[in-house]
């Protein structure tokens, strides 16, 4: 994304769910760039998970059925 990172992105649509009739959300991301520094990168910056490329769909599917679960 030319116009704001990936961490900036986070932290402003998390700064979106004060306002009153937001819906939580839940932030993946997805890097080639795996290195334990990014990804504790985008945990403080309030992601929820992060996926390194390449990966299988089964992967992405288990990721994103945990959050279905959480969520009801």
């Amino acid at each position: 994304m030319p116009e704001m990172g990936d961490v900036e992105t986070t932290q402003r649509l998390h700064s979106l769910e004060t306002h009153e009739g937001w819906v939580p959300l839940h932030v993946i991301a997805m890097t080639a760039n795996a290195m334990k520094s990014v990804r504790k990168a985008c945990m403080e910056a309030g992601m929820d998970d992060l996926l390194s490329k390449p990966n299988e769909c089964a992967m992405l599917a288990a990721v994103l059925g945990a959050f279905k679960k959480e969520s009801g």
